[in-house]
């Protein structure tokens, strides 16, 4: 398949728009990378801060006091 010739002519101004695009598409990919970035790293921040723990917010637990002793000896063995 021919193309026109027209369409294949590298022309100043059609430098000019390609020069204006290189220099334009990174620029405009690292703004938009700065900014995602920072949402992303807002999120996580706010993720971690809601699943921190306080050491103050911890309950401890405290050991449970029987009246009677847990081992108890049973009588066959008991000294005479």
């Amino acid at each position: 398949m021919k193309l026109h010739k027209a369409l294949n002519t590298v022309t100043p101004l059609s430098k000019a728009i390609a020069l204006f695009f290189f220099i334009l598409f990174p620029l405009v990919g690292f703004y938009l990378g700065l900014i995602s970035g920072e949402i992303i790293a807002i999120s996580k921040f706010e993720t971690i801060h809601n699943r921190v723990v306080y050491i103050r917010d911890i309950i401890i637990p405290t050991p449970i006091v029987s009246p009677t002793p847990i081992v108890r000896i049973s009588p066959v063995f008991k000294k005479k």
